[in-house]
């Protein structure tokens, strides 16, 4: 799950009823950061920098090695 970190000094609500806490990170499923309501809210304080998204990082595949 991606990592969202409110760095504003209030809580932020979004439409779908989950809450940012101020100044600290909490992980929400993709499928609420893909709610378009949601995207709106986000939309400007991301580029703002008052909310910062880290991507949930998977490992990268290694390629299978031929004798």
């Amino acid at each position: 799950m991606p990592k969202v970190k409110n760095t504003g000094s209030s809580d932020l609500t979004l439409p779908s009823g989950h809450v940012l806490p101020a100044g600290k990170e909490t992980e929400l499923p993709q499928a609420v950061l893909d709610l378009i309501d949601n995207r709106n809210v986000l939309g400007g304080r991301i580029r703002s920098g008052a909310i910062i998204i880290a991507a949930e990082t998977k490992p990268a595949a290694t390629p299978e090695k031929k004798g």
